[in-house]
């Protein structure tokens, strides 16, 4: 029967050249091609892809995927097919296309006098994000402020913090990673901070606890303030760990915290 021995996958960044490779042993093999994953064809003129088949022996072929100048779309999984005896003999070989990180802002909400709360889709490019930049500017200013605090490259939210009361703002968001600095995307419009802060500090408690997890829940807010409450900072610390997370106001009032020491004692705000 058929089979693979061998596949190997590529690396590289736009524009530059990549091949894919796979080794099937059978006799005999016929119709050695190459197909996208999920059954979708190849751009097969010259300038996009071309493949080639070199029979080793009577019994193995090579065949190789080659990609004169990547675009961000090649990214994907690529199988290599070929009819043996006993049916089809399929590889898989996977071509990571490395670029520049791009953010996409889907939440933006006004949660104070001073702050808003943002929350954004990321297509990291295959590579880890660094870092965030978050830009602001107000209404009637022409000039975009740095944010003075740059995010970690593991959030996909943000509370940006120290605005000014009553003031319109725009906000821009952008990442970066060791490929380089993302495209930068604004928000279409303006959001005015509160006039005053409308607080609720909530009351905690334990719901569950495991070797290396602590389920929490904490107390709503009261009617006249439900409006005004969109989110909530969860921080769990010792003396050796903290953590720190955002929980959106329209989910339950539950969290747990994961992966932490056993037999430890554990602060929660």
């Amino acid at each position: 029967p058929g089979r693979v021995l061998r596949t190997e996958d590529a690396r590289g960044n736009v524009s530059s050249r990549a091949t894919l490779s796979c080794i099937l042993e059978g006799y005999p093999l016929e119709n050695v091609t190459w197909e996208r994953d999920q059954g979708s064809g190849l751009d097969e003129s010259p300038d996009k892809t071309n493949f080639t088949i070199r029979q080793v022996n009577k019994t193995t072929v090579e065949t190789h995927l080659e990609f004169p100048k990547l675009n961000r779309r090649d990214n994907g999984s690529y199988l290599c097919k070929a009819e043996g005896v006993e049916g089809p003999v399929v590889g898989v070989a996977n071509l990571y296309v490395l670029d520049v990180p791009h953010v996409y802002i889907d939440v933006v909400k006004v949660v104070g006098a001073r702050r808003i709360f943002l929350n954004w889709t990321l297509n990291d490019g295959n590579e880890p994000v660094q870092e965030y930049i978050i830009k602001t500017i107000t209404n009637g200013s022409s000039q975009w402020t740095f944010y003075p605090e740059k995010v970690p490259g593991g959030n996909t939210s943000y509370i940006i913090r120290n605005l000014e009361p009553n003031t319109e703002y725009k906000i821009k968001l952008y990442a970066k990673n060791s490929i380089g600095k993302g495209i930068e995307q604004d928000t279409p419009v303006f959001y005015k901070t509160f006039e005053k802060d409308a607080d609720f500090t909530p009351e905690v408690s334990l719901k569950a606890i495991t070797p290396n997890a602590i389920n929490i829940g904490w107390s709503s807010p009261p009617k006249e303030l439900q409006d005004h409450v969109h989110y909530y900072q969860l921080l769990m610390y010792n003396n050796n760990t903290r953590k720190e997370t955002v929980q959106s106001a329209n989910a339950s009032n539950l969290y747990m915290f994961r992966d932490l020491h056993s037999a430890t004692n554990y602060l929660f705000k």
